[in-house]
């Protein structure tokens, strides 16, 4: 059951600890330093020197980076993996966040692509941009071997926030989603139609796997896709959702669906904001009508 049809309300959530990274070793990746408040701005946290802002010029575009400003980890899948105790930042998230009391149940299922969040008390107003795909790090900082790989099929490994408006955070502070334009796409469900795709996760070379299945042709993703083809088409161009290790990921998909249609037909694509409804025209049926007008204009 999606969370459109749990008919749950909205949640409310509470920033249990706020964590900055300080230093560039990729050895030390997942060590975070515990702040109290931090101003935000659009690359995120004041003095946090992310992956994002330090890769960015060679990885993304500015707005890659912007969509991942804050990495938010639900308290719940934090301490599905560990038994330390609330703040420690296990996945190297920036903000760590509980449900506030009397705000519902809060994990990857009841938060969804698109949602406004407002801080309490600040101006700064998020915006949720994708999970986080987890990369074989993960592995190594848990001691695991299939931690990754489970996160990533089922989106548990935390979510990125691009920044709407500049504002600060601070701990204990309550966050409210305030849109939800998209309620039918929780993070679970992104993460599990995704990743969660056979095979996708069982490495880290995401982007292999992606590749050789769109090179297999449009009968080959349809295949493995676990859902229509007009929800692939919607979410590759949903404007909310990052580009960077997951819209571009669809797009090579959708460029493998419009590869292998006949070279009569030209695709119509009609978004639509909730249904991604997809519309084909026959490229000669077009030009047939068009001629047959002539035709009757010129008998008249």
């Amino acid at each position: 059951m999606s969370w459109a049809q749990s008919g749950r309300e909205l949640p409310i959530l509470e920033v249990v600890a706020l964590f900055v990274r300080e230093d560039y070793d990729r050895e030390t990746q997942f060590i975070r330093t515990r702040v109290e408040s931090r101003h935000v701005g659009v690359l995120g946290m004041d003095g946090s020197r992310d992956w994002a802002r330090r890769e960015g010029d060679a990885h993304m575009s500015t707005a890659d980076v912007e969509a991942r400003a804050l990495l938010f980890q639900c308290d719940e899948h934090n301490q599905e993996q560990v038994s330390s105790g609330a703040d420690a930042p296990t996945w190297g998230e920036n903000v760590l966040i509980q449900s506030a009391a009397g705000g519902g149940f809060l994990n990857c299922s009841t938060v969804c692509l698109g949602d406004v969040l407002t801080c309490q008390g600040s101006t700064l107003r998020l915006e949720i941009s994708s999970p986080r795909r987890p990369c074989h790090d993960v592995d190594k900082n848990f001691g695991s071997t299939s931690v990754r790989a489970s996160s990533a099929r089922a989106g548990t490994a935390g979510f990125f926030c691009r920044v709407l408006t500049e504002g600060y955070i601070a701990s204990h502070d309550t966050l409210h989603v305030i849109q939800r334009p998209f309620p039918q796409w929780s993070l679970a469900r992104v993460s599990e139609m995704l990743y969660g795709m056979e095979g996708c996760a069982d490495t880290a070379a995401y982007e292999h796997f992606i590749a050789k299945l769109a090179r297999e042709g449009r009968s080959a993703v349809l295949k493995k896709w676990p859902g229509s083809e007009a929800q692939l088409r919607f979410l590759a161009h949903l404007p909310c959702l990052a580009t960077f290790e997951w819209k571009d990921a669809l797009l090579k998909l959708e460029s493998a669906l419009d590869a292998d249609l006949p070279d009569s037909i030209a695709v119509a694509r009609v978004w639509h904001s909730s249904t991604g409804a997809l519309l084909f025209v026959s490229t000669l049926g077009v030009v047939s009508l068009l001629c047959a007008t002539l035709v009757v204009k010129r008998c008249h």
